[in-house]
């Protein structure tokens, strides 16, 4: 499976993104969020300190799933 996205499919998107992704991300390349987060020009970035690509657990859970809420409360629509 591909998990490339061309640029400008990226750039064209208006809505609010939060991108979340941990280094120690086996599954998903942290380059892959450093990508859309350049491409997407509003995006906003939270780097986890998950062991791997289940954000919920490890060191920071509770301090990403904060964030998150903090995220939907200030763009819901």
């Amino acid at each position: 499976m591909t998990q490339q996205i061309d640029r400008p499919l990226l750039q064209a998107i208006r809505c609010p993104v939060l991108i979340v992704h941990s280094k120690a991300d086996r599954a998903v390349p942290f380059e892959h969020a450093l990508y859309a987060r350049r491409a997407i020009a509003h995006a906003q970035f939270i780097e986890s300190a998950s062991p791997g690509h289940l954000i919920w657990i490890g060191p920071s859970a509770r301090r990403d799933e904060r964030m998150i809420e903090r995220f939907i409360a200030l763009n819901h629509l």
